[in-house]
């Protein structure tokens, strides 16, 4: 035992050495070093507790303990806040990490080696005292608001090589000088001056030339231009930025280039002369409401490209009547279709895993949809208000239904599969048509008002499974009779969970089968034994053999009252069943 604890001990005190010199300091230059790849010997650059100021000269190669390491990288947030006025980058580093020179407001200039490829997000925004900056072509990455509120930039170099140029790179870059062409500005040089379209010139323009090497069409570039009809998006383009053409009210016909391939957030949102449009192939992603309020737009074929749809891509889109979803599409966002109230169909493919809460709220024309096995869940709020939606099958996959999921639907029945385990808070509330619920016993709870105002319902049966039943589940449902499998109310159920006194029966009788047509059901309900769907004639017997009653009409359901407590036996056509009449 000794011996072990001695090598558990060692080990420790090795981990810890080995932990101790991924990270050194080299107190000379004031910077701090992490081995980010032990093999190769490279490491990344920082700011050590003695921040740098004025002049940084970043090393190439440092040396630790008689080992010689590369500085590829400078770290996330490496020099944030720092006092320097220049830094020379060595041609050894390849990444500039996320926020490297934030808010630098003292640096001036900066060198960038042809070795870097990839400047993160947030790199140098907030350097407001740098004035000009060259981006070798070695970059094929600029982050999201890499130069955001540069406010001195007056010069900025963007070479062919970058194939991502992330939103809100150059915003409040007031100093930019732009190259004017026609009716927009473009940001580049003399070998690609039209690489990044930054802004239309005007709002009131009514047309424009997209020219067929710009590559990034920046964010809210036509952004309320209320007179432009048509625009051509060239094939050179790879990605449209958030808002480009938003409240762009009389847009009417886009034109999307084959090598678009993703669509930012709110791109066409509130184009309200929009009817159609086609996404090329390329598309691999549709941001969050880039079609949102497009009112008239009234069908769209969403490629097999497409991985995912953002949250409320679509919503608002009224007159929407078709959506094809292609089947590579792996999630819709929240709210995708929210009042779209044309849709009277939706098939979802096999490659959707995920669906957003009140992805198909309101779509209040929606009558039927198909849901694939692919989908684990029924997410909050999903079908809410869809008063048109009379039917809708649960697949097996299925193991929660969310709050409010079915609320306000026209559902007249739901049979909830065996692998669910939770019905959410108001699930089915205000579903007035539903008289029929079949929930299995893999069920164990019932979240408050799931089926309130279900005044259709006539009869449930609530499984021995369920341990948890939210207040006022069946609130409102008048006619219902509550079968419980349980022989008395189990601990843990709410105790105001029925909020209407409404007839419960515990212990409920399984169901036996007879001559009849439908499998009849025989239980007791306080000091009745009641019987459904019994097409022959009805006998109840004592212990002692003696008739007690008889019924020969056919019933959906007849209660007889017994006057004593004890062992009866009904009988229907050819079978009976012992009752215990409490």
């Amino acid at each position: 035992m000794k011996n072990k604890v001695l090598i558990v001990i060692f080990l420790l005190m090795a981990s810890v050495s080995a932990w101790a010199e991924d990270t050194f300091v080299i107190d000379s230059l004031n910077l701090e070093f992490t081995v980010t790849d032990v093999d190769n010997k490279y490491v990344s650059v920082r700011a050590s507790e003695i921040k740098p100021q004025g002049v940084l000269i970043i090393p190439s190669i440092v040396n630790n303990n008689g080992i010689t390491y590369t500085v590829t990288g400078i770290g996330y947030h490496a020099f944030q806040f720092c006092n320097m006025t220049s830094v020379t980058i060595p041609n050894s580093v390849t990444r500039i990490g996320l926020g490297a020179f934030q808010n630098c407001t003292n640096l001036i200039s900066v060198t960038i080696p042809e070795s870097v490829t990839n400047i993160g997000d947030e790199a140098f925004s907030g350097c407001s005292g740098l004035t000009s900056i060259t981006i070798p072509k070695s970059v094929t990455s600029i982050g999201i608001g890499a130069f955001k509120k540069c406010t001195s930039l007056t010069s900025l170099t963007i070479p062919n090589s970058a194939t991502y140029f992330g939103e809100d790179a150059i915003e409040d870059c007031g100093g930019l000088q732009y190259n004017e062409y026609g009716n927009a500005l473009y940001l580049g040089n003399s070998e690609t001056p039209y690489l990044c379209l930054v802004k239309a010139k005007s709002t009131e323009i009514s047309s424009c030339e997209i020219y067929s090497n710009c590559k990034f069409i920046y964010a809210s570039a036509f952004s309320g231009c209320r007179d432009l009809k048509t625009i051509t998006i060239p094939n050179s383009v790879r990605s449209i930025g958030k808002s480009v053409f938003n409240n762009c009210i009389s847009l009417s016909t886009v034109t999307m280039g084959n090598s678009v391939e993703s669509i930012g957030e709110s791109a066409f949102s509130n184009c309200r002369g929009m009817k159609t449009i086609t996404i090329p192939n390329s598309v691999k992603s549709i941001g969050g409401g880039a079609f949102a309020n497009c009112r008239f737009l009234t069908s769209v074929t969403i490629p097999s490209s497409v991985t995912s749809i953002g949250n409320s891509a679509f919503e608002g889109c009224i007159d929407m009547t078709v959506v094809t979803i292609g089947n590579s599409v792996e999630s819709i966002g929240e709210s995708a279709f929210l009042g779209c109230s044309g849709l009277t169909t939706i098939t979802i493919p096999n490659s959707v895993t995920s669906i957003g809460c009140g992805a198909f709220a309101s779509c209040s024309g929606l009558t039927s949809i198909t849901i694939p096995n692919s989908v684990t869940s029924i997410s909050e709020g999903m079908f809410d208000n869809c008063s048109c939606l009379t039917s809708v099958e649960i697949p097996n996959s299925v193991i929660s239904i969310g709050d409010g999921a079915f609320s306000g639907c026209c559902l007249t029945s739901v049979t909830i599969p065996k692998t669910v385990t939770s019905i959410g808070v108001s699930a089915f509330i205000d579903c007035s048509a539903l008289s029929s619920v079949e929930i299995p016993n893999s069920v164990t709870s019932i979240g408050a008002f799931a089926f309130a105002n279900c005044g259709s319902l006539d009869s449930v049966t609530i499984p021995n499974s369920v341990t948890s039943i939210g207040v006022g589940a069946f609130y409102n449902c008048f006619d219902l009779v509550i079968k419980c499998e349980a022989e008395s109310q189990p601990s843990g159920w709410d105790s105001e969970w029925n909020m209407g006194n409404y007839p419960v029966v515990w212990g409920v009788a399984t169901t036996i089968t007879g001559t009849a047509a439908n499998a009849v059901s025989i239980y007791t309900y306080g000091r009745s034994i009641v019987v459904e769907n019994a097409a022959e004639e009805i006998s109840v017997y004592d212990a002692m053999g003696r008739l007690v009653c008889r019924d020969a009409t056919p019933c959906v359901r007849t209660e007889m009252q017994m006057n004593n407590p004890g062992l009866y036996i009904v009988k229907v056509g050819g079978v009976a069943k012992r009752v215990m009449v409490k």
